[in-house]
């Protein structure tokens, strides 16, 4: 995760990728998230953290 606190992207941990390669959360309805903490909110969750380090 990168934040500014205004401007928040995920990307995998991988050495060999750019910043292009960067993304922007959005909830169900395609809705942007790019503020620090409503991004933290929904990523973070519990269940949706295990899911993402299990795949």
């Amino acid at each position: 995760m990168i934040s500014n606190g205004v401007n928040t992207k995920y990307y995998a941990n991988n050495r060999t990728q750019t910043f292009d390669q960067t993304f922007t959360w959005a909830t169900t309805d395609n809705v942007k998230i790019s503020d620090l903490m409503p991004f933290a909110d929904a990523f973070l969750k519990k269940y949706h953290v295990s899911k993402m380090i299990a795949k």
